[in-house]
């Protein structure tokens, strides 16, 4: 607070803009097979989310693995025998982000993104992009028509230096705290030029696939789907060709290639699939890809960041570099969009994007979680940067001195201090400056002394509020803790919804563990979902049941996602059923 309240110049900021420190964003907008395994081993922060009610401006809880978007990849071709990944070079204007209101039916959330260092201008976000109703007109987020990502104006690219950034940003992809698989295709967006799908020349890079390179891989598509007997359904045929790669034990996510024999004459992904099938998240995207495209099925591939490690300290999200990741985007034709994925405002012109993730779950578990002490540090060092290295000039006096200023304990300052027409903040630090001046005889040291104990006296006065909070905490501990017992047995109920979608209703004779058995029966005929089979959710959801009904357990936040993405995906295969 202390450093907050110390008045700006228009010419100071607490940090230097522009050196070139160490880049901490692991993101690449490109995709070579030889630079991603040393950066997903780096620990170093990303960016922090924080997710808010964009209609109630509350906290926003997520449950499960959230894809931000960075940038999509479609073509894959080769220079100088390295093949490799480049996104979209069309010709198109940049757009604002479009502004949606939030309905019964439409959950608008607001993003709160605070980027680590970086030379590139590609912001991250979840798909569909909005604006917040916070961000007004001076939002400098854009739509790139032509790069089909989401870009800052205030950094562009090749800029000296490296520069955090603070941005905000909306979006619609989020249904009860879980990122829908589904989002509109607004690619010619936000206006499409044609009606019902995507130009013919999209589409056509979308199906792109040398089948000289991939004898192999088309092979083994081609004999998974001769397995489904003729169906013509784009989203199973997707998801058995994902469920290759998640349901046998045969390939392997890894990061270290020095004791896999490679076939140079091979093309990498040939090779990844037909001999040594081991690989990363690169490896698995890119065949999954080119096995989709063999069957007419449009694709591409995104990189950006998934899954992240929620500090609940800050109450946001923590990104490494070690998340960033590549993933599949499947294009769905309006007639091809399951019917009750969107409302019939949400489903635009041009169809839908189907996201698949075919690297194994393997990826969660090398992930080293924080504890406690980590989480205070982590929001410390975020607290310090928002108030004291990244204040500005106008950001002060917006956030600060204008809201006082327009109070009534403002208005009365205001007339203690203005003469002429000097401003508020003017006045503020002309006070800061009369402190300095009658301080002169002290020296440096003597000066710093004085502003040293200026701030102790502000922190004194902070203490004491803040042990009473903590207090408080521990007597609504107890409350806390029945508020998530009835939570968890809510995730029951909305079990049972979802099973009655597909005709299973429990009897008022049958416990929870025969309608757990019922339900296993009739869901091991679906394909599986992201490394697991959807067939075994509901006993797992019923276990968790029994633990808080019966074994007055309280879950932790690990398990709280789990059943919250358990849900989600098992919502999202009834959706597609």
């Amino acid at each position: 607070v202390y450093f907050y309240l110390i008045p700006r110049t228009e010419r100071t900021r607490w940090k230097q803009s522009g050196v070139a420190v160490e880049q901490t964003v692991g993101f690449n907008d490109t995709i070579s097979f030889d630079e991603m395994g040393k950066i997903l081993e780096s620990d170093r922060l990303a960016m922090r989310v924080a997710f808010f009610d964009e209609q109630t401006n509350q906290p926003y809880r997520v449950f499960g693995d959230i894809y931000m978007f960075g940038k999509p990849l479609i073509r894959y071709q080769e220079v100088d025998d390295s093949p490799f990944w480049s996104g979209y070079t069309r010709r198109g204007r940049s757009s604002r982000l479009p502004y949606v209101r939030g309905n019964e039916d439409r959950e608008v959330v607001r993003l709160e993104v605070s980027l680590e260092p970086t030379q590139r201008s590609t912001r991250f976000g979840i798909f569909p992009f909005t604006r917040s109703r916070l961000t007004g007109r001076l939002d400098p987020l854009r739509w790139s028509n032509a790069k089909r990502n989401l870009f800052s104006i205030n950094h562009p690219d090749r800029q000296e230096g490296y520069f955090s950034d603070r941005y905000t940003l909306a979006t619609t992809a989020l249904r009860r705290g879980a990122h829908s698989a589904f989002s509109p295709a607004f690619e010619e967006w936000p206006k499409a030029p044609t009606e019902g799908r995507l130009s013919l020349g999209h589409q056509a890079d979308l199906l792109s696939v040398d089948r000289k390179k991939f004898p192999g891989l088309i092979a083994v598509a081609d004999e998974i789907v001769s397995r489904l007997s003729g169906d013509t359904n784009v989203i199973r045929i997707s998801r058995a060709l994902q469920d290759h790669f998640l349901s046998s034990d045969v390939y392997t996510y890894t990061l270290d290639f020095s004791n896999i024999k490679r076939d140079e004459d091979l093309d990498p992904v040939e090779d990844f699939v037909v001999n040594h099938r081991s690989g990363h998240c690169e490896y698995f995207a890119t065949a999954l890809a080119m096995m989709l495209r063999s069957q007419d099925i449009p694709a591409r591939v995104i990189v950006g960041f998934c899954g992240g490690e929620y500090n609940p300290v800050g109450k946001y999200l923590q990104f490494y570099e070690r998340d960033a990741h590549a993933w599949v985007e499947v294009y769905l034709e309006p007639n091809e969009v399951p019917s009750n994925v969107f409302t019939e405002q949400f489903v635009g012109r041009t169809g839908a994007w189907y996201r698949l993730d075919p690297t194994p779950g393997v990826i969660e578990a090398a992930k080293t979680r924080r504890n406690q002490l980590d989480q205070w540090v982590d929001y410390a060092q975020f607290v310090w940067n928002d108030y004291v290295i990244d204040l500005d000039h106008e950001t002060q006096q917006a956030a600060v001195y204008d809201p006082f200023a327009a109070s009534e304990s403002g208005q009365y300052g205001r007339r203690l201090l203005e003469s002429g027409n000097h401003s508020f903040s003017a006045n503020a630090r002309a006070a800061v400056s009369a402190v300095m001046q009658s301080t002169t005889k002290l020296g440096a040291a003597g000066q710093s002394a004085v502003f040293i104990v200026l701030g102790i006296l502000v922190v004194g006065l902070l203490a004491s509020p803040l042990l009473l909070l903590r207090w408080l905490r521990r007597r609504t501990a107890r409350t806390k803790r029945h508020s998530s017992k009835r939570q968890t047995i809510e995730f029951y109920v909305r079990l049972e919804k979802v099973l009655r979608r597909l005709g299973i209703k429990r009897a008022p004779s049958q416990t929870p563990l025969e309608l757990a058995r019922e339900a296993q029966k009739r869901l091991s005929q679906f394909p599986q979902g992201r490394g697991q089979s959807v067939s075994q959710i509901p006993s797992r959801i019923v276990g968790w049941f029994y633990d808080v009904r019966f074994g007055e357990q309280k879950l932790d936040v690990a398990t709280l996602q789990q059943i919250e993405g358990d849900l989600a995906l098992l919502e999202d295969v009834v959706a597609a059923k």
